[in-house]
């Protein structure tokens, strides 16, 4: 068989793999979590101290650390940051 990508497979279940031109809505999750440089779902002491370390800097700095992304590394992103800490998604 040969599904183009709409959502929806041939048993009806929703799935993002597999389709049969019905025209269902493929419904993917994500999150982003600011201040979680490493991308593994948790905002870490750590993070928040490499975003204070980096003030000042502007891109390519370590380009995560500019958390709401004006170009530059500024107090705002290690507050962002550190209200984070320990927030998981």
């Amino acid at each position: 068989m040969n599904f183009t990508l709409d959502g929806t497979s041939p048993t009806g279940v929703v799935d993002a793999t597999a389709g049969n031109n019905l025209g269902a809505d493929v419904v993917r999750r994500f999150g982003v979590l600011p201040g979680d440089l490493n991308g593994d779902g948790i905002v870490t002491l750590t993070e928040a101290t490499t975003v204070k370390k980096n003030i000042g800097k502007r891109y390519p700095s370590p380009r995560t650390a500019d958390i709401n992304g004006d170009g530059t590394v500024t107090n705002a992103d290690y507050l962002i940051a550190k209200a984070n800490i320990g927030k998981r998604i």
